[in-house]
């Protein structure tokens, strides 16, 4: 009864989810890929597994067909996320990594750290040193930020 409650909550905010035909695969990556997962862990955790994997095998076409291209960063924190519950860790971890190696630093805290759906990737050694990266990254981003303000800093008091 809860699942089915999840479901109805689901369309009623997402209307053209109920009305999606999953025999065919999503044109992009967008709102309703990231809705239609999680409509497709609603139906895994009610015990619906053809249902979910018949929407599973729709994102995971378009997926497919969004790799193709040069993706931003964000783009593959999306994938990492559409992915769970059809994708093994190992596979969504590589999608996260390509953020990173792919210039997504903003907000990663929100997207990788805090974000349920990665939760049990926590303890994963490839996301623990993930997670190292982005910190790191983050370091190099501040201190380039701190000594450019130092310098123009500088800059303004020699000026007077």
């Amino acid at each position: 009864e809860e699942y089915l409650e999840a479901e109805n909550l689901l369309f009623y905010h997402v209307p053209e989810l109920k009305e999606y035909d999953f025999t065919l695969p999503l044109t992009k990556l967008d709102e309703i890929t990231f809705y239609s997962s999680l409509h497709a862990n609603i139906y895994r955790a009610s015990g619906r597994i053809a249902e979910s994997e018949r929407i599973n095998i729709s994102i995971n076409e378009t997926m497919l067909l969004d790799d193709r291209r040069k993706l931003s960063g964000v783009e593959y924190i999306l994938i990492g996320n559409f992915g769970v519950g059809s994708l093994e860790d190992e596979h969504i971890i590589d999608y996260l990594e390509m953020s990173l190696d792919n210039g997504f630093l903003g907000d990663w805290r929100f997207h990788v750290m805090m974000n349920p759906v990665f939760e049990p990737l926590h303890n994963h050694p490839r996301y623990i040193a993930l997670v190292k990266r982005f910190e790191d990254k983050m370091a190099r981003q501040l201190a380039l930020v701190n000594a450019r303000e130092l310098q123009h800093n500088n800059t303004q008091d020699k000026s007077l």
